[in-house]
């Protein structure tokens, strides 16, 4: 369940990119948030503290 919720958060967070680097802001916005909704619900069903850290420090600090 929770591999599912992990690749649906990165899914949701490449279609925010790709909304808007075509501008659509207002769909990035709303992908965005089902990214973030779908990584907290990682962190939330994780019991491994290291994980929960992980997945906090990959959500608030981007790839560049």
């Amino acid at each position: 369940m929770v591999c599912a919720v992990f690749l649906q958060a990165h899914q949701h967070a490449a279609n925010a990119d790709d909304y808007l680097t075509q501008g659509l802001l207002i769909p990035a916005t709303e992908e965005h948030k089902k990214a973030a909704d779908a990584f907290q619900a990682c962190v939330d069903a994780s019991h491994d503290e290291n994980v929960s850290s992980e997945l906090f420090v990959s959500r608030t600090h981007p790839q560049l």
